[in-house]
């Protein structure tokens, strides 16, 4: 009797439209694995997003529960929300359970509901004194980690956070991830008229979480205004921020130099980074950075913070500049220099995109697919 190919369900938490790395991650392998002989389901959690708390989990866990008998693994892409109800799953249906984890599932709830304000290291050292909903999620995310069979993580970085919840070295395994270039339907210059930009365009894409340090953006465009360079900061995506960064660029009346442009298609995304003379991640935290990953095929130089996995992706001066957290100084500095001298952008921006090659998607699916295979039920 022949070998059947390995079935895998797809347990996500985030799923297109729903916009992030997680997002983009779901959708490559809904697309890439049968393409390499493994078939694929994926149960979105946004199905039952919409429910009250609580039913949704439970209605989630029963969706589970039916598709997983078609199964031999179940890839669960968060510990919470869709890593608790496949653990239960895992369990019941005697199926080995994958766990990924793009970052710190209590810690970035605490960040945007509980009112945490440290960044992921010093509320790492000291996660015990979190408020006590953080506690709970944070006991939910180090158990489901620790009774999965193997846990996906996608930088050095992140394999270092996720060992203090006790989960075996010999059980985690660094994939990074997979870089999908940005389509564009236009160059720079057409780019720049189509949008009808000028000045020093520094661009930004993140959701828009306090972590993702968009408030100080604001003030590091007036200083760059102030020190006689005509910055134009454009802001991609969307979140619960957003109308406080507003508030802010209207209380300093820097209305013609900010612009939201809300969530974007990965065209227009493309397009917007076309026109930009340089890109800025002000992150406190990043498992491993989707985004920078598209910025780095783009041609455009980057900007951002030593935190994370970001200097798994870019090395100070090589190929891209990397400074503190929230630095406004620093992060002025840096644009600055960028817009004086745009030969050393070039320059770095050439030195980014040719240091892509471990972060293909061949790379990505090769290590995934022998990790499948290590574990599914025959």
């Amino acid at each position: 009797m022949g070998m059947t190919s390995p079935r895998v369900l797809v347990a996500a938490g985030l799923y297109p439209p729903d916009i992030g790395g997680p997002a983009t991650y779901a959708a490559m392998i809904e697309k890439e694995l049968p393409l390499n002989g493994i078939a694929v389901t994926v149960l979105p959690y946004r199905s039952v997003r919409s429910l009250p708390k609580v039913f949704r989990h439970l209605v989630y866990t029963c969706k589970l529960w039916y598709a997983a008998g078609a199964a031999d693994c179940i890839y669960a892409l968060d510990p919470v929300s869709v890593g608790l109800p496949a653990l239960i799953v895992s369990k019941l249906r005697r199926r080995p359970l994958l766990l990924r984890l793009g970052g710190d599932y209590a810690w970035e709830q605490g960040q945007q509901r509980f009112g945490i304000t440290d960044t992921l290291d010093v509320y790492t050292a000291a996660s015990q004194s979190a408020p006590w909903r953080v506690r709970l999620l944070q006991a939910i995310q180090s158990i489901v980690a620790r009774q999965a069979k193997a846990v996906v993580v996608p930088s050095q970085y992140l394999a270092r956070i996720v060992s203090t919840w006790g989960v075996k070295a010999e059980r985690m395994h660094v994939i990074y991830s997979a870089l999908t270039p940005l389509p564009t339907t236009m160059g720079k210059e057409t780019a720049r008229r189509h949008f009808g930009w000028e000045g020093f365009v520094v661009v930004t894409a993140a959701r828009l979480t306090p972590w993702k340090g968009v408030a100080t953006l604001i003030d590091v465009v007036a200083g760059l205004q102030a020190g006689g360079v005509p910055a134009l900061l454009i802001v991609a995506g969307d979140g619960k921020e957003r109308e406080a960064l507003e508030t802010k660029v209207q209380q300093k009346e820097l209305e013609p130099s900010v612009h939201f442009l809300g969530s974007l298609s990965k065209t227009e995304l493309g397009n917007v980074l076309q026109a930009a003379d340089a890109f800025i991640l002000n992150t406190a935290y990043e498992g491993l950075s989707h985004q920078l990953l598209e910025v780095m095929a783009s041609g455009v130089p980057i900007v951002t913070t030593d935190v994370g996995g970001n200097p798994e992706l870019i090395h100070h001066k090589e190929n891209g500049l990397l400074v503190a957290y929230n630095d406004e100084v620093a992060l002025e500095h840096a644009l600055a220099s960028l817009a004086r001298d745009q030969t050393e952008g070039e320059r770095l921006a050439k030195n980014a995109a040719a240091s892509l090659a471990k972060f293909s998607e061949a790379a990505t699916l090769t290590s995934l697919i022998s990790l499948i295979n290590t574990y599914v039920r025959r």
